[in-house]
């Protein structure tokens, strides 16, 4: 019994023991980590901003769609100072950009205007014939191209907000609509330099023109082309254009010298960073009175 009771005791002794010694081991182990973390934490939070800021694979990796946006808008509120401005701006900036499905780049437009001869020459109904040709290089993400003249200004508005391809608003007159033939008509279209074949759809007060990218058009950067025909009043002293995609790169030129127009002041309303810029060719040039040219670096959306 004796050998027994001192078997039995040594062992509850060296439970304890080990017990004890366990417990002060998780309280060391735990110091020593939280001194690691307390030394090691400033390192870490700049490595993981270090690799947000400049790393976009780690992003594309990690970051779903929301936490971007929650940092995009975090960011700008510390940068503006201002968190609604923030807000708003990011507003903007996702809605005309980030919702793009697609943008162009080195866009090229030129547009010819010419009297109307199968209206009166002047006053209600007169109108000019603009000839405009858009040029520029996309990568599409959509086969099918839209190109759509309304005289509903509410329906016009709906459609550019949800980023159809190209939208023009003709406002009813003198007995004509935008379902009218003569108002409106997409006349080519090329993808590459070459055409591609164009259906009509016509409505009394609208007209639809679609044409169908291939398939070896997709997924890769193209040149696309195309020449519409439309009239403008002339009474209205506005021609607007309307840059309804994200675009890098745009120059705009506009030949009035056949249209009996004295001066045409250009309104570059264009969101860019970089201000754009108005050239006229010389009077002396022989042929091109009359001639401007509106240069955008990097217009974004509208006019």
């Amino acid at each position: 019994m004796e050998i027994g009771s001192t078997l039995f005791t040594a062992g509850l002794l060296a439970v304890a023991l080990e017990y004890l010694d366990r417990q002060d081991a998780e309280v060391r182990a735990t110091e020593r980590l939280r001194k690691i973390f307390d030394e090691k934490t400033p390192a870490l939070r700049d490595a993981v901003y270090d690799g947000l800021a400049f790393n976009t694979d780690v992003l594309k990796a990690h970051a779903s769609p929301e936490t971007l946006d929650r940092v995009i808008r975090n960011s700008l509120s510390v940068r503006l100072g201002d968190e609604a401005l923030a807000a708003d701006v990011y507003t903007d900036l996702y809605q005309q950009v980030v919702r793009a499905p697609e943008r162009h780049r080195d866009a090229r437009v030129s547009i010819s205007l010419s009297p109307w001869d199968d209206g009166p020459a002047s006053g209600h109904g007169s109108m000019f014939v603009a000839s405009v040709r858009w040029e520029y290089r996309v990568t599409p993400t959509t086969a099918r191209r839209h190109f759509t003249c309304v005289s509903d200004l509410a329906e016009y508005r709906r459609l550019v907000g949800e980023g159809k391809d190209s939208i023009w608003y003709f406002e009813p007159v003198a007995g004509l609509t935008a379902g009218s033939p003569q108002v409106f008509e997409l006349a080519q279209f090329t993808a590459d330099g070459k055409p591609l074949p164009i259906r009509q759809r016509t409505q009394a007060d609208h007209q639809i023109y679609t044409t169908e990218l291939r398939p070896e058009h997709l997924g890769h950067e193209i040149k696309l082309a195309f020449t519409y025909r439309v009239l403008v009043q002339k009474h209205g002293h506005l021609l607007y254009l309307d840059i309804a995609k994200p675009t890098r790169g745009l120059s705009v030129e506009l030949n009035y010298a056949h249209a009996g127009i004295r001066h045409v002041n250009a309104l570059d309303f264009i969101a860019s960073a970089r201000q754009p810029h108005t050239l006229r060719s010389p009077k002396s040039l022989p042929g091109r009175s009359g001639v401007c040219v509106v240069i955008g670096v990097s217009g974004v959306v509208d006019q």
